[in-house]
């Protein structure tokens, strides 16, 4: 087993932990503006995403628009569960997930969270600047027909990780617009745990995608971006 294999079997034994610790989550710590509705319907297609873009040119959060974010969103806040007593393990649990996946997607790792803010105007070239930093941007669980539409996140640019597990085989999905071949893919997800790993883009380059799980669906979202502050 190779040093990647060995962490990411590290990584997954520790979201088991967490899912044994779901319950803590699931009922009274999302976020009471996004309600899952089950009655909800999306069009996930090529052509619906053509609509979109024609109507709004860039969807920088899927929540922006009416009816098209159906999930739960939870609190992610690693203070929040490590300074309630209830919860202190499941807050323990979530930063050993971060800095699992600062071990295997960021070089020389220490552990340490940096903040290097950067500006624009500065003239750097931000393509080729190594992450130094892992940050949790989100907690999120879909029930069946739960589905976070259309978007491109444009306003955060950067590296996305998402630590997913689904309920069944092939009963979720992620899917994305390839941006060379302008086809969309989709990128069914198997039983347990697994990663999808993609790049946030803006201007003429954007990266659009969307979630749909017709089963049990958790995510945990994170970033390895520094902070690019943009020109006024």
């Amino acid at each position: 087993m190779s040093n990647l294999e060995l962490k990411k079997k590290e990584l997954f034994d520790l979201g088991d932990k967490l899912l044994e610790r779901f319950e803590l989550l699931k009922f009274d710590r999302h976020d009471k503006r996004f309600v899952f509705n089950p009655t909800f319907k999306i069009d996930l297609s090529k052509e619906g995403l053509d609509k979109l873009i024609e109507e709004h040119k860039d969807i920088t959060k899927a929540r922006n628009i009416k009816k098209n974010d159906n999930r739960y969103i939870f609190l992610s806040s690693e203070d929040y569960y490590t300074e309630n007593k209830e919860t202190l393990e499941l807050g323990q649990l979530l930063i050993d997930i971060r800095h699992k996946l600062g071990e295997m997607y960021i070089e020389n790792y220490s552990g340490v969270e940096k903040l290097t803010v950067y500006r624009e105007k500065d003239n750097i070239d931000f393509a080729n600047i190594k992450p130094d930093r892992i940050t949790q941007k989100g907690i999120y669980w879909y029930p069946k027909n739960g589905y976070c539409g259309w978007h491109t996140n444009s306003n955060k640019k950067g590296r996305r990780i998402y630590l997913v597990w689904a309920e069944e085989d092939d009963k979720s999905f992620f899917r994305y617009l390839d941006k060379d071949t302008k086809e969309v893919v989709t990128k069914y997800e198997k039983k347990g745990w697994q990663i999808n790993d993609f790049n946030i883009e803006d201007g003429d380059n954007l990266s659009w995608h969307s979630v749909y799980s017709n089963t049990n669906r958790l995510s945990l979202g994170f970033t390895t971006n520094r902070i690019i502050i943009r020109d006024e």
